[in-house]
């Protein structure tokens, strides 16, 4: 499917086109949902509730340019609800990890995730956008609902934890 059949779609996203964007944004959700929730069973289901919850209401979608951010503030509630519903956490399963072939490209970016370990869950997926998502400042801002400075201030504070904890870790 080609990304210029969409380039010129109404302000609405037909069945297809919404498959084909939230193909384009699975892995970007999964390393989001990941950093709230370590267990890779309840992050895929998270993902499908996700997935459910913005093709149902794929009506209320007022500009298609923002179904990213969109889909990822559905995401970021999703998870949210996960753990007032479930109130327990979960520690990461690495057999599960390294048996499922559809996230193998998590195992080449553990150790990302490893580094953002110490960060606060907002630092976490500021910094996955940032870098694994290479979104911008001003595209980050958007999709968390944040001031574009706030971001920035954010992802400087986010580098000085990661350096201090790479300092005293085991790497140095």
């Amino acid at each position: 499917m080609s990304i210029f059949k969409f380039a010129f779609s109404s302000n609405h996203l037909s069945k297809d086109e919404f498959v084909y964007r939230i193909e384009l944004i699975k892995k970007k959700m999964y390393f989001i949902a990941k950093t709230k929730i370590d267990n890779i069973e309840d992050v895929e289901d998270v993902i499908q509730e996700t997935i459910y919850k913005a093709y149902k209401n794929l009506n209320k979608l007022k500009d298609t340019n923002k179904f990213d951010a969109w889909v990822i503030q559905i995401l970021l509630a999703t998870c949210n609800d996960f753990y007032r519903n479930k109130k327990e956490l979960y520690e990461i399963d690495e057999n599960t990890v390294n048996e499922n072939n559809e996230y193998s490209e998590f195992e080449n970016k553990y150790d990302f995730l490893t580094l953002l370990k110490d960060l606060d869950e907002e630092e976490k997926i500021i910094m996955i956008l940032y870098y694994s998502d290479s979104s911008t400042t001003n595209e980050i801002a958007q999709t968390l609902n944040l001031n574009e400075n706030t971001v920035k201030t954010k992802i400087k504070r986010a580098k000085e934890k990661i350096k201090k904890s790479f300092e005293r870790s085991d790497y140095v």
